[in-house]
């Protein structure tokens, strides 16, 4: 009986072991990482870096005890109406970001021609910011008004254009595991004032049966059916889509193997 019980117990008690090791280790991680973000204390800060005319701005993300149903209130928050379109579609909510760009304020003159023909005032004004040679808004406006005793009549016409602002932003892990949420190649006339980033934790990305090896352990009853009950004690390991479970006790040594079919 004593052997039976050492074989059984010996590497179900090694299972058990590992299994706590590797909890503990996820937990030491976790805690390492906040505690080293705490004391450079950049989880709230935008920090910015300028090349020449061009800025960088990068934030670490906040995807520490993120959950996605937390990312789901916080969506529903800002747009319900797409909150409920993923619902209804079944997509996953990764991540949420939000950051607010600011134009730097210009103070300038502008020379404007004119013309009176007729008791009539004619001039044009055309102006660019932040320059003509790569400008955010073009701005043509017309203006037209008698003129006597007092301007009367004026009539004022006017247009804005807007070329399309391109900023490239990437993701990038540090050697801590700690996620930075870069924007890049922000013009020197754009500020970013703040940038807020939630994420669903790294391996939280992947489709469950993608997300690596997954430990598991349990226990059970064990019913012959012409005999007596046995306790048994049950571990396993799970990989993309295989499982592979081992339950032992003192009425014997049962090992199992699964494939999950579903798509998702």
């Amino acid at each position: 009986m004593w052997k039976n019980i050492l074989r059984i117990g010996v590497p179900s008690v090694i299972v058990i072991l590992l299994l706590v090791m590797n909890v503990y280790q996820r937990i030491e991680y976790k805690n390492t990482t906040k505690e080293l973000l705490k004391r450079i204390d950049i989880l709230t800060q935008v920090i910015s870096k300028k090349d020449s005319t061009v800025s960088y701005y990068s934030k670490i993300v906040d995807n520490f005890d993120v959950k996605e149903r937390d990312l789901k209130k916080q969506l529903k928050k800002l747009n319900e109406e797409f909150a409920d379109r993923l619902r209804d579609k079944e997509e996953r909510i990764l991540s949420l970001s939000e950051y607010n760009i600011e134009l730097q304020r210009k103070v300038d003159t502008l020379n404007v021609a004119s013309t009176v023909k007729d008791n009539i005032l004619s001039f044009e004004i055309e102006d660019y910011y932040p320059n003509p040679d790569n400008y955010f808004v073009k701005y043509t406006g017309y203006v037209q008004a008698g003129i006597g005793e007092k301007i009367s009549n004026p009539v004022i016409a006017r247009e804005f254009s807007f070329n399309p602002i391109k900023i490239n932003m990437v993701m990038t892990e540090t050697t801590r595991g700690a996620w930075k949420y870069n924007i890049l190649d922000a013009p020197d006339w754009i500020g970013v004032s703040s940038v807020d980033v939630k994420s669903l934790p790294p391996e939280e990305y992947k489709p469950a049966h993608e997300r690596g090896y997954q430990f598991m352990v349990g226990g059970g009853v064990l019913k012959m059916y012409q005999g007596r009950s046995y306790l048994t004690i049950s571990a396993g390991i799970k990989y993309k889509k295989w499982v592979g479970v081992a339950s032992g006790g003192l009425g014997g040594i049962q090992a199992t193997a699964m494939y999950t079919l579903s798509k998702k």
